[in-house]
């Protein structure tokens, strides 16, 4: 598989890198739409690649919502779309403790999308409450962007973490504390 540096598309190298790609990627929010809906001229764009062949995904670094939630938002605006084109965070942390053999009890640190990805793949979770965690009641703690986070939910991880298990913190932004 080779890579090349990306390139500044213009009239005169469309047609060339089009014929030698079959796969595009597109972040979501703020590239493809904003809160007020697609941008002009994205969803036709994306159609007409879709109907050369181009197999198209969509990512995002939300772990708030599941890769369902987002194909089906995707779908309403106009792209091309099914579950299987989308790339979250939330899903890969799945897919990554799928693939590493994980078995054991996730202590969750996150909204729902990281919670229904979790459990499409069969986990068994805890998520974060007002009762204080003793002792081991997890092997793994997934934190996420939560901002409904509080004192609690720290010392739990707390607990979590002196009783061996492993922290896997993602989607950290410039927006996160640091």
């Amino acid at each position: 598989m080779s890579s090349t540096c990306p390139q500044l598309i213009t009239a005169s190298n469309v047609s060339s890198l089009l014929a030698s790609t079959d796969n595009l990627v597109f972040d979501l929010d703020g590239t493809l739409w904003d809160c007020n809906g697609a941008f002009p001229g994205a969803v036709d764009t994306l159609l007409v690649l879709h109907g050369l062949g181009k197999r198209i995904y969509y990512c995002t670094n939300n772990s708030s919502k599941s890769r369902a939630y987002y194909s089906n938002k995707v779908r309403a605006m106009g792209f091309p779309c099914t579950e299987e084109n989308i790339v979250c965070t939330a899903f890969v942390v799945a897919e990554y403790l799928q693939q590493q053999r994980f078995h054991g009890k996730i202590y969750v640190v996150g909204e729902a999308g990281l919670q229904d990805e979790l459990t499409a793949a069969g986990f068994e979770f805890i998520g974060p409450g007002p009762d204080p965690i003793t002792g081991t009641q997890a092997d793994w703690v997934q934190s996420q962007l939560d901002p409904e986070v509080i004192q609690q939910v720290v010392l739990s991880v707390i607990v979590l973490l002196r009783s061996t298990a492993w922290w896997w913190a993602s989607t950290l932004t410039s927006a996160t504390p640091s």
